[in-house]
């Protein structure tokens, strides 16, 4: 497999850099936390607490990956690929999260975690499509780093004593 050492490097430093403004937008969104007696851009608490959680759980997960990118053995497109996936898969949980505190409309899906959101359409498909492509992507780009960390073979660094 072609070295690909300059393009995961890139990779490292972009994901890491995009866990950190994923973190800053989930600090940031307690900003718009609803006063008890005020009117709020909120219109349901429980999913404004999610979308917080969400934001900076995914956000913990990308900086995580971001050191696994020298460990994967796969072709630049794959390396992209995976960098896609990762990103679709853990903004759009977040996302979906923030259109369901925002309009205090939900889906089918996350009934049982949040009962105080109503259902109307169009938002409920874009909740519920905005959540399932985050499952998609998401695990699709776990495959890829499996499949990548599993093809890593340990190389002994270029400036090692090889007479002994």
């Amino acid at each position: 497999m072609a070295n690909n050492d300059q393009l995961k490097s890139k990779l490292l430093r972009w994901t890491f850099a995009l866990a950190v403004v994923q973190m800053v937008v989930g600090c940031v969104w307690c900003f718009l936390a609803p006063v008890k007696g005020e009117p709020s851009l909120i219109k349901s608490y429980a999913a404004f607490r999610g979308t917080h959680h969400q934001y900076t759980h995914q956000a913990e997960w990308t900086a995580a990956v971001a050191f696994i990118f020298p460990y994967l053995e796969l072709s630049p497109g794959l390396l992209w690929l995976t960098f896609v996936l990762l990103q679709v898969g853990t903004w759009t949980n977040p996302i979906a999260y923030s259109i369901m505190a925002l309009t205090g409309i939900g889906h089918d899906m996350v009934a049982g975690a949040f009962p105080d959101l109503g259902r109307s359409e169009p938002v409920s498909s874009v909740v519920e499509g905005t959540l399932k492509l985050c499952a998609v992507t998401f695990l699709a780009s776990c495959v890829l780093i499996l499949i990548g960390v599993s093809r890593y073979r340990f190389r002994a660094p270029a400036s090692a004593d090889k007479t002994k």
